[in-house]
């Protein structure tokens, strides 16, 4: 017979496998937090008496509406912001993982992304090479 996954029993034997390391004190308690797929619950616990010291849950009336503030960013700051972002768009790897290059299409093969069949400007990316990366002048064989 084929054996289903539990996504349930794969938590409670997480669960089981780090509580053995942890344990909360008096002095610090342990926090317990469970995220469902709707909601968030937490909990501080005292393991030496096995009590909870208090407990919170995104279905509490006063967390049900709970929205973080933001920031008041001000004007200087968005700037730097701005530019931050247009220097690292600038300074994008010309090669390896990050790096954009424009691919040749295989004969019958789906248009790669970026290119020009569904309409717009196709990504090209100028490579510069430094100078010490340029290759020498090849020694002649004898």
């Amino acid at each position: 017979m084929i054996k289903r996954f539990n996504a349930n029993q794969a938590r409670l034997k997480r669960h089981r496998r780090i509580r053995s390391h942890l344990e909360g004190s008096q002095s610090r308690p342990r926090l317990n937090v469970y995220r469902s797929g709707m909601h968030i619950y937490a909990q501080v616990i005292d393991d030496t008496t096995g009590q909870t010291l208090a407990a919170a849950s995104s279905l509490d009336e006063a967390l049900r509406n709970f929205v973080p503030e933001k920031k008041a960013a001000s004007a200087e700051e968005s700037k730097r912001e701005t530019a931050s972002v247009e220097m690292a768009a600038e300074v994008a790897p010309t090669k390896g993982k990050g790096a954009r290059t424009e691919k040749t299409q295989a004969k019958g093969g789906q248009p790669q992304k970026g290119s020009t069949s569904k309409g717009g400007k196709p990504f090209t990316q100028v490579k510069t090479q430094l100078p010490s990366a340029v290759k020498g002048v090849k020694k002649d064989a004898r």
